[in-house]
């Protein structure tokens, strides 16, 4: 009995205790409602801690630096793609647009477009006046320049030339059925050399081709006539900067930012022949250190000859030198025993 009363009057204490620290609990959830009694009560679960982020690049797309006039802007409304017109006002408005780009860095090439060759066939509308990267294999080069080739332009200065480029994309399977037609607004020479001849239109031309990485705007779809006659679609394509590749050990190319890949191998070399190197002067070395000095070489030699036999030694009178034959002697009496031995083995 006075057990039970016992466990009765600790189970009192209990819930006296714990209804004050509840009425503590509501008394202080009051005040902070009447203190914020607009603040909304939302779960536990949506509130986010918000850390300071680290200050980011600022990063302007190459797209977004490409500023239209009004009239640029609906003269390149009004072309039209697979047509064999290909001296129209919006192809000097591109040349202005290109003239406007500025030469890029490394790391804003890689920024660049890069869309499939069908692609743009496909939707030519898509990629008009698009920042594009390519690598291309360069077959025949002209030099255009108003007046010679090309026509009179307000927007084009009369005295600056464009280079008109026939090419392959060569950085996809099956190049010789991708086609373009380029116009650079940059001097192509600096990056390709000079060609293997120059035919009858003046043109220069790569029997082979030339590799090289294209920065440029796409224009529009040409169609007309290739080198056999066929009628097929050219996508135009207006350069404002080059860069140069180079060749892969598998045959295809490497982009010249792509270096890199190159160094292990070069430091593979190098370590190769630093140690041919010196392993060779460490044999060298060896070899020099087993054999005898020259003093005693010229004894050993004077020593075996015959007596009264003509010495480089020999004095005047046609005496051993004293000093010599006594080198020979000590030289034989303590390697004469060890040679002995290997004349056995």
């Amino acid at each position: 009995m006075r057990a039970d009363r016992h466990r009765a009057s600790s189970v009192r204490r209990v819930g006296t205790g714990a209804a004050a620290w509840l009425a503590l609990l509501a008394a202080g959830a009051g005040a902070s409602a009447q203190d914020e009694p607009n603040r909304p009560l939302v779960p536990s679960k949506s509130v986010e801690i918000s850390l300071p982020a680290p200050a980011a690049r600022a990063i302007r797309p190459i797209a977004s630096r490409i500023e239209l006039t009004e009239q640029e802007k609906t003269i390149l409304g009004d072309l039209q793609d697979r047509t064999e017109k290909f001296d129209e006002p919006a192809l000097y408005v591109m040349f202005a647009i290109a003239g406007r780009m500025t030469k890029m860095d490394p790391i804003e090439w890689e920024e660049l477009d890069r869309p499939a060759y069908v692609n743009v066939l496909a939707d030519p509308n898509r990629y008009r006046v698009t920042p594009l990267r390519m690598r291309v294999q360069v077959h025949y080069v002209r030099k255009l320049q108003p007046g010679a080739g090309l026509n009179f332009s307000e927007f084009w200065p009369k005295d600056r030339a464009v280079w008109e480029l026939d090419c392959v994309q060569s950085d996809t399977p099956y190049q010789k059925d991708k086609p373009l037609r380029l116009y650079s607004i940059a001097d192509p020479v600096e990056f390709l050399g000079q060609p293997d001849e120059i035919d009858s239109y003046k043109q220069w031309k790569y029997n082979r081709g030339r590799e090289i990485r294209i920065a440029g705007l796409f224009f529009k779809l040409l169609r007309t006539r290739d080198r056999d006659g066929e009628l097929r679609d050219y996508p135009e394509i207006i350069v404002w900067q080059f860069s140069r590749t180079m060749p892969s050990f598998g045959g295809g190319t490497w982009d010249a930012g792509k270096l890199s890949q190159l160094v292990p191998l070069l430091l593979l070399v190098i370590a190769l022949g630093l140690g041919f190197y010196f392993t060779r002067r460490r044999l060298a070395r060896l070899r020099q250190q087993d054999r005898p000095p020259p003093r005693m070489r010229q004894a050993r030699q004077t020593a075996g000859r015959p007596q009264g036999q003509d010495s480089d030694k020999a004095s005047v009178d046609g005496s051993v030198d004293p000093d010599l034959a006594a080198a020979a002697e000590q030289y034989l009496l303590e390697h004469g025993e060890a040679d002995d031995k290997d004349r056995r083995h």
